[in-house]
């Protein structure tokens, strides 16, 4: 998922037209050099199927398309329309997958009352947000500030569940959080320095 990072500024480029700051550059390598650490993927010692790859790999351009849209589609639309509008997108796309493995129906009490959760804390709130101000922020920050995601994920397992974290992954979230600090405060101290 954290390839959407820079395909997300791929994407922006591209749109634009225009190529990416030296400071987007040094942002996004150290984001993924972050997550090479913070996801323990060190040392790799398992079999890499391409078929994952290949899902991951649409699965990040899929959030590195929302990340655009929600930035720079639909302007003119109130941003809650907006996150509504993705919201119902996404169930529909959701619903044409998934339908068939929901029958027959267990435990569907549970299911509303977790789903609903789940949905509000990893769809609604975060789209509405992301439709609120990512039209507000300069290109490319918005990736790099969504990269904060898995230094979350990483802090929230340590704490809620107890998961073990190792000096490797501290120094991961480090980096990751360092990136997202260059990113925005070098460009505000040396605005004209950094353009390509």
């Amino acid at each position: 998922m954290m390839q959407s990072v820079w395909l997300s500024i791929v994407i922006s480029c591209i749109a634009n037209r225009k190529l990416p700051t030296v400071t987007q550059v040094i942002s996004v390598i150290t984001i993924l050099i972050g997550t090479v650490l913070a996801t323990g993927l060190l040392p790799f010692e398992h079999t890499v199927s391409i078929k994952g790859l290949l899902l991951s790999f649409l699965s990040a351009l899929a959030y590195a398309l929302t990340i655009q849209f929600t930035g720079n589609v639909g302007q003119t639309i109130h941003p809650l329309t907006k996150a509504h509008l993705m919201s119902g997108g996404a169930l529909v796309v959701i619903l044409c997958i998934w339908l068939p493995s929901l029958f027959p129906l267990h435990h569907i009490g549970l299911a509303i009352q977790w789903g609903s959760l789940t949905s509000f804390f990893s769809m609604l709130l975060p789209l509405t947000c992301f439709s609120f101000f990512m039209p507000k922020l300069s290109m490319g920050i918005g990736p790099i500030i969504s990269s904060l995601e898995l230094p979350s994920s990483v802090i929230f397992a340590f704490i809620l569940v107890n998961e073990r974290v190792t000096i490797y992954q501290l120094i991961g979230i480090g980096l990751i959080i360092l990136a997202v600090i260059i990113a925005n405060l070098l460009p505000l101290r040396f605005k004209h320095a950094y353009q390509l």
